[in-house]
């Protein structure tokens, strides 16, 4: 099944769930930049890594 655009946003957003979700993860965020003269390009990357406490709520 393919989903668009139009399909997403129809959904309204559990936002107590995202919080939940978002405090399960770890990670970090870094910026990564070169360039030459006047030429500069960068990027900024995220990496996240899924945890579980071993206490229940």
């Amino acid at each position: 099944m393919k989903a668009s655009t139009s399909d997403l946003a129809n959904h309204s957003a559990d936002v107590e769930g995202l919080k939940r979700a978002l405090r399960a993860l770890g990670g970090g965020v870094s910026i990564i930049a070169a360039g030459e003269g006047e030429t500069r390009t960068g990027a900024t990357v995220m990496s996240a890594t899924g945890f579980r406490s071993s206490r229940r709520a």
